[in-house]
């Protein structure tokens, strides 16, 4: 257990870099390295989950990974998926998968008022319509 735990952090820390070269490559500037998580898939892949800034704008950033460790195509049709409440800033910090093997995300959304936001997607990336607005579920901190 313990040799699995260490290879699976072994694992994340690459990705970490994987991850932070995929942001400067695709978006041209730097993701948020802090706020980067990964899980493995039962089926091998990766995803992670952080923040990448586009147009000026923080987003959350899922990203899934092949066993090899390329970008997975399959995954929101480019390897990614950039989705966030329109006009907000927001940014993921953990990523887990359910048991119907969606991915679940979860950060913050800031549109005035800082709220804890999780985002459900399928297995194709796309975001899970069923579960929330539109696949995003939001509610104040200090509710």
């Amino acid at each position: 257990m313990v040799k699995e735990e260490m290879s699976m952090k072994k694992m994340c820390q690459n990705i970490f870099l994987v991850f932070l070269f995929f942001t400067k490559v695709i978006f041209a500037q730097e993701g948020s390295f802090e706020n980067v998580s990964c899980v493995l898939q039962v089926d091998g892949k990766i995803v992670t989950a952080g923040q990448v800034t586009v147009d000026g704008i923080p987003q959350f950033l899922v990203v899934r990974y092949l066993t090899n460790g390329l970008v997975d195509t399959t995954f929101n049709a480019i390897g990614y998926n950039t989705a966030s409440p329109t006009g907000t800033q927001a940014g993921a910090s953990g990523v887990g998968i359910d048991s119907s093997n969606n991915i679940i995300a979860a950060g913050y959304v800031c549109d005035g008022d800082t709220k804890v936001a999780v985002q459900r997607y399928t297995s194709a990336g796309t975001l899970d319509n069923t579960f929330g607005t539109g696949g995003i579920f939001t509610f104040p901190i200090n509710e």
